[in-house]
């Protein structure tokens, strides 16, 4: 808070204990949130060094000690600055936390997606005023399948001038298509909702199984 000692200061510099009494605890020094709440907290940045890890499990070691402070009553047979034979004085606890987490990063939740063998586009559309029916296909880059093949789809919508979200019952959008056997695309269609100004439409193509993602597609929204 503005305005107010450094808490922690404070409170070590009244601790009290075998070693000597460290002072009298002022509490004027004090604010009620303070004298109800301790903290003093440090965070570590964690860095990289931009480069690809290997795929194995590494163990990421956590240190951290938290430290809380308590309020003493002392009594004494005789009177100490104030006239009262009662002073309060402050003890500072620090305890330690270690914990250790294994991050596998061969697992394919943990890895980058690899790039899949189709891609995304659009086709067709018609505008019914502030509804687009607006269709799209997924094609195999290889040339027909030679069995079923079956893709997730997924999109998030954002703002053409930057990043902000916008809400996803504007599109609708079915989750999965698949490309018959001897062919090597299939089309489907979308409802998409008009609202007066323009956003884009960020679509991928994946399969779990493999962790693998088409290139994002990006459409963008006319106005109306």
């Amino acid at each position: 808070m503005s305005g107010t000692p450094d808490t922690t200061a404070v409170m070590e510099s009244s601790q009290s204990g075998p070693g000597g009494f460290g002072g009298i605890l002022s509490f004027t020094q004090l604010n009620s949130l303070q004298t109800s709440n301790f903290v003093a907290r440090s965070e570590t940045i964690l860095d990289s060094n931009n480069s690809p890890l290997p795929p194995q499990t590494y163990t990421l070691d956590s240190a951290a000690t938290f430290t809380y402070g308590e309020v003493y009553s002392w009594f004494s047979p005789v009177a100490f600055s104030n006239g009262l034979p009662l002073e309060v004085f402050s003890n500072m606890i620090p305890f330690p936390v270690s914990v250790a987490f294994d991050l596998d990063l061969s697992e394919p939740g943990l890895q980058p997606p690899t790039q899949a063998p189709w891609f995304l586009s659009a086709g067709s559309k018609s505008d019914t005023g502030g509804v687009i029916t607006q269709n799209f296909s997924v094609t195999l880059s290889d040339g027909p399948a030679s069995s079923p093949t079956t893709v997730n789809l997924a999109a998030n919508l954002t703002g053409t001038s930057g990043p902000e979200q916008l809400g996803a019952n504007l599109l609708s959008l079915p989750t999965s298509v698949t490309i018959p056997a001897g062919q090597s695309s299939v089309e489907f269609s979308t409802t998409i909702t008009t609202i007066g100004q323009p956003y884009n439409i960020n679509m991928v193509a994946y399969q779990p199984e493999g962790n693998l993602q088409s290139e994002i597609y990006t459409y963008t929204v006319p106005s109306s």
